[in-house]
């Protein structure tokens, strides 16, 4: 699965952009990366967009697992997944609902637009941070 960071250093706003397939430690794997991120950072929001994923192999229990642990974010910080796809949406607000203890500001939108909406951004100035 091909992941990447970008940043918007105006807005504080940390970018998790994931293409192609993910499995179950793909999805380990970026949460261990985007704490390094976070803690490097230290975003005001985070977005987790999955536009890009053509396959999921994802297990119900890695999803149930992941939520219920602490989320590699600052309790303050917006977060928002962007799923467009129908069963990525859903897988999505399967996280959700699971980690709403762990990530209460977490919300599942469709476009990265609205993410940015939501955090009060009209327009965002993305810079590739990080390793992939």
């Amino acid at each position: 699965m091909p992941s990447h960071f970008e940043f918007d250093f105006e807005h504080k706003i940390l970018l998790l952009v994931l293409e192609g397939e993910v499995g179950n430690a793909e999805i380990l794997a970026s949460n261990s990366k985007t704490a390094e991120q976070v803690n490097r950072l230290q975003p005001s929001g985070i977005i987790a967009d999955v536009s890009g994923v053509t396959k999921v192999d994802v297990s119900t229990e890695v999803i149930r697992s992941t939520a219920r642990r602490p989320g590699p974010h600052t309790p303050e910080a917006a977060l928002f997944i962007v799923a467009p796809q129908e069963h990525l949406f859903g897988m999505a607000r399967m996280y959700e609902m699971v980690g709403s203890r762990t990530r209460p500001n977490l919300k599942i939108v469709r476009t990265r637009e609205e993410a940015l909406s939501r955090l009060g951004v009209s327009s965002a100035k993305f810079e590739r941070v990080g390793p992939s």
